[in-house]
């Protein structure tokens, strides 16, 4: 009886298992098929459609066998290579699950860990596309596949890239060098390295031209995508300019030994600010371990100005965070952040005898505050009577100090002047609606010659030959009397 049941056990045993690889050979033809064709296309793959059609096939064959560990594993590896590290991870877990004990499951095990740290990478460097701040402005940074564009359409040009001298009558006087010029970059990103082109566009010392420039670069991009810093070497230039009634005519642009830069930047700043603009004096020293001199104005009505801080208060901490031991472009970074976030500050205010810490919270937009410094942003004064920096009138003062003011020595001086001794004014002025109507109808005149300088000449002319005119006529009319 015993023996009987037995041999049925057995039997039966014999039979499930013959059904199971009859039923197993039934499936595994065609997904066998499928699988060999996608192992093909990936051998072939040239090109991403290579690799798409490599996955249709595994991805056939896993819908016919999808408890076929095999049709997993050659899933995840064509998925790493095509990109989706997403369904690459999903794949190879599969894998796993299915065959814990496998061979090379371990193996499979570290290259999950290796996409899940590159998964990371690519979600850090997709979330660094927006606006950066640091040396020489603020920049436009969008990086997409591995590649990174950035563009600076008023780059800060200084004493590092040209010497100027400016030869009025008598003598020569060496100038500091303060304009602007276009800027980019193009790179490829391979890990935290980039490598790749600049360019910067031409600029004008006086009337001399200074030629574009361009070269290749290296740099590197930090672990959580914040800080970016590119090593280039760039020409120099001596340019030479006098004085005439013409404008600033050029006498002679030289070469000279070409210097190395390094570009820093921080970034992309958040969407929120605090509605302030950030001035450096003129002098101030941005060098490794140096005093830096921040100060601020606020926008009116801003979330600065509400929470107490004035024009002309020095900002000394950012969150706990001497400023003194960070760069300009990290300032206006770690001023930035999401909209409706708190950055607590500790300023010293105008006349204060100590220093206080306020909280402001930010908010996304503030229309005059752009975290800038001043000389980039608007006209203290002009601002201030007309009630906006967008305002057409302010906009022509602005368009003229930087196509004519901005562009010479003399032009410069004046700017650094003004905007050292202006903000008290430009405050005094927007409290007071009467002067703000006065100092409107002094400005519209100069906005009106700025427009038409050839019209205002005329009339000038016109306006001498009136005087002249009624001059002799009345100096005839004494000597009849």
């Amino acid at each position: 009886m015993k023996s009987r049941l037995g041999w049925s056990v057995i039997g039966f045993a014999m039979w499930l298992a013959t059904m199971m690889v009859v039923m197993a050979q039934e499936v595994s033809d065609e997904a066998r098929r499928h699988l060999l064709r996608g192992q093909m296309a990936l051998e072939m793959a040239k090109s991403p459609q290579d690799l798409r059609l490599a996955i249709h096939e595994l991805e056939q064959a896993a819908r016919l066998a999808p408890d076929w560990p095999d049709i997993h594993f050659n899933l995840g590896m064509v998925r790493s290579k095509a990109g989706d590290l997403a369904g690459a991870i999903e794949s190879y877990n599969r894998y796993l699950h299915l065959a814990p004990g496998a061979a090379d499951a371990q193996k499979v095990r570290d290259e999950i860990i290796k996409l899940e740290f590159r998964q990371e990478q690519t979600t850090v460097r997709q979330s660094m596309s927006g606006q950066w701040a640091g040396s020489g402005g603020r920049y436009v940074v969008q990086m997409a596949d591995g590649k990174l564009t950035l563009s600076n359409n008023a780059k800060s040009i200084g004493d590092t890239d040209a010497e100027e001298i400016f030869v009025p009558l008598v003598g020569r006087m060496i100038m500091p060098v303060s304009t602007q010029a276009a800027f980019s970059m193009r790179a490829e990103v391979s890990g935290s390295l980039m490598r790749g082109d600049w360019r910067r566009g031409e600029y004008k010392l006086g009337d001399c031209v200074i030629p574009a420039d361009s070269g290749s670069f290296e740099g590197e991009i930090s672990l959580d995508g914040t800080r970016m810093t590119a090593q280039f070497t760039k020409r120099r230039y001596r340019a030479v300019y006098g004085v005439s009634v013409m404008g600033y005519p050029c006498r002679e642009v030289t070469e000279l030994e070409p210097v190395q830069e390094t570009l820093v930047l921080y970034g992309p700043l958040g969407e929120g600010n605090i509605g302030t603009n950030i001035y450096y004096p003129n002098g101030t020293d941005f060098s490794p371990g140096a005093s830096k001199n921040h100060m601020l104005y606020p926008v009116k009505n801003g979330p600065a100005a509400q929470a107490g801080i004035l024009e002309g208060s020095h900002l000394l901490m950012i969150d706990g965070e001497r400023v003194s031991t960070l760069e300009p472009g990290e300032v206006q970074y770690r001023l930035t952040g999401p909209s409706g976030s708190i950055v607590r500050l500790t300023v010293l205010l105008p006349k204060s005898t100590g220093p206080v810490e306020v909280a402001v919270t930010r908010v996304a937009p503030v229309k005059g505050g752009q975290g800038a410094s001043a000389t980039s942003s608007g006209c203290f004064i002009a601002t201030a009577a007309y009630g906006s920096p967008i305002e057409e009138h302010v906009a022509t003062l602005r368009d003229f100090r930087d196509r004519h003011l901005l562009t010479n020595a003399p032009g410069r001086w004046f700017v650094e002047q003004y905007y050292e001794y202006s903000p008290p004014v430009a405050d005094y002025i927007r409290e007071r609606d009467g002067l703000r109507a006065v100092v409107r109808g002094v400005l519209t005149p100069v906005v009106y010659a700025v427009r038409a300088p050839w019209l205002v000449l005329v009339a000038m002319f016109a306006l001498l030959v009136v005087v002249i005119g009624w001059r002799r006529r009345r100096a005839l009319f004494c000597r009849a009397v």
